[in-house]
């Protein structure tokens, strides 16, 4: 498994603290890789289109409602 780390510099009690691991990043392997490969395929070469129009009116409602 692959870790993602925020790096950053401070000085702690003069020890130098330079990074911590925040999230691991999931990675497939065997079987799981090649049928996620195959389906992401598949959707690329399709020609059928989601309309998320009004998906996004309701996200962009909701976050005004929250002043975000």
């Amino acid at each position: 498994m692959l870790f993602h780390f925020y790096v950053t510099l401070q000085r702690n009690e003069n020890k130098l603290i330079m990074a911590i691991a925040i999230r691991s990043i999931p990675t497939l392997h065997g079987k799981d890789a090649e049928r996620f490969l195959a389906k992401a395929e598949e959707a690329e070469k399709s020609t059928k289109r989601v309309n998320v129009s009004r998906n996004i009116k309701l996200v962009k409602d909701f976050l005004r409602k929250q002043n975000l």
